[in-house]
């Protein structure tokens, strides 16, 4: 979408956000603006804290030339990955760089109450670890292992967990930061933003499956992440298939880390979390690798669907049990090798995710800054200052 602010301060900010150390008269050429108007949008930033003078380049007039980048430390971003077996929450500064983080079992079905009373305890004691305060968070990005309505930020499908059905959750976010930005998005979609942004930056068409105690996928096109009209686009986890009983099923039932520990515990095993199954596969168990194939190679076929649809470049694994490597990777290569003739020109390249286990909380910080950070947003708080 178009900003409706073309000239704007955030224009330019978002300029200098991705060019550190940028020189006033790059700023004048690389958007086409007459100097005095980027002046005068430096000028509003530098007033708001936003920027900062950062050293100076050579210049062809005699002076040397000031140079301008983000000013990382006016506040804080707060990153929460909600998960249905385990979160992680952590503190980054504005350049998204992270500075403290911590993870605890808590289940998304304790509910949103539990675990944002427990949030609010663990982001206290990170804020003052790091000599910050409530008031220097900006902004707040909340993973979550559902569909969210992108204009709404509130869940509306998870018949499963109806304590967040509904829930404006930027409430309990804003009852504690009140001038904080909170964004709100899928945790499949998180990861798939953090790969995209951090480790495959030339891939403007990627499909991401979230293989985890939970399943979901999450879609990259043209470079910008595709939601749906309400957040629920290329989310694989209802797809039906056939289960061991032959009857048909959303694969999340019978192809998820959670069915896999069900299994396991049919045949005696004690295991928590998916962690635990993967630990047990690398150890050599075979009903653990058994059961971790065969989820794989139903998920590789759900995807089948996606990769005809959206034709991305690559499609990534990712979640916790993409840490066995080929045993998830192989069912994958092996679904679209052998279904070549039905799929649209070259195959997408198959791949781990590169980012480890804080790729959700990376991708909620990406998000909460892209919301802080929105053009427009930043054109029109500082043009009001300047009017008053």
């Amino acid at each position: 979408m178009d900003t409706q602010w073309p000239t704007g301060s955030g224009v330019l900010l978002n300029k200098v956000r991705h060019t550190p150390a940028i020189a006033r008269a790059t700023l004048v050429d690389e958007l086409g603006w007459a100097r005095a108007t980027v002046g005068k949008r430096l000028e509003e930033l530098l007033e708001h804290g936003y920027i900062k003078v950062t050293g100076q380049h050579k210049s062809t007039g005699g002076r040397r030339a000031e140079a301008f980048s983000l000013n990382a430390n006016k506040g804080v971003v707060l990153a929460a990955d909600i998960g249905s077996s385990h979160s992680r929450l952590a503190i980054a500064n504005l350049a998204g760089e992270m500075l403290i983080d911590d993870e605890a079992d808590i289940l998304i079905d304790s509910g949103p109450d539990e675990f944002f009373e427990w949030a609010e305890q663990v982001f206290a004691f990170m804020l003052s670890r790091i000599g910050k305060q409530a008031d220097d968070v900006l902004a707040v990005g909340i993973g979550v292992p559902d569909p969210v309505d992108p204009s709404t930020g509130i869940l509306r499908s998870p018949a499963t967990r109806a304590t967040w059905t509904l829930r404006p959750l930027a409430s309990y976010v804003n009852a504690l930061y009140p001038e904080a930005v909170v964004a709100v998005e899928r945790d499949a979609n998180l990861l798939a933003l953090a790969e995209r942004r951090a480790a495959w930056p030339a891939v403007n068409h990627l499909a991401l499956i979230k293989f985890s105690s939970g399943i979901g996928s999450g879609l990259v096109i043209d470079g910008q992440l595709y939601h749906g009209v309400q957040g629920a686009a290329g989310d694989i986890s209802n797809v039906h298939r056939p289960d061991r009983t032959g009857a048909l099923a959303p694969i999340e039932e019978f192809a998820s880390g959670w069915s896999i520990q069900e299994r396991l515990a049919d045949f005696g095993y004690s295991v928590r979390t998916s962690a635990d199954i993967v630990a047990l596969a690398r150890s050599g168990d075979t009903a653990a690798r058994d059961l971790i194939s065969s989820a794989a190679a139903v998920l590789a076929d759900a995807s089948l669907d996606l990769v005809r649809f959206v034709n991305p470049q690559v499609v990534i694994v990712s979640g916790t049990f993409a840490e066995t490597g080929d045993l998830v990777l192989d069912p994958f290569r092996k679904a679209f090798e052998s279904n070549a003739d039905t799929i649209a020109g070259d195959l997408p390249e198959v791949a781990l995710a590169r980012i480890g286990r804080a790729a959700g909380v990376r991708g909620a910080t990406l998000t909460g800054l892209d919301h802080l950070f929105s053009p427009d947003r930043i054109s029109m708080l500082t043009n009001k200052s300047s009017e008053s």
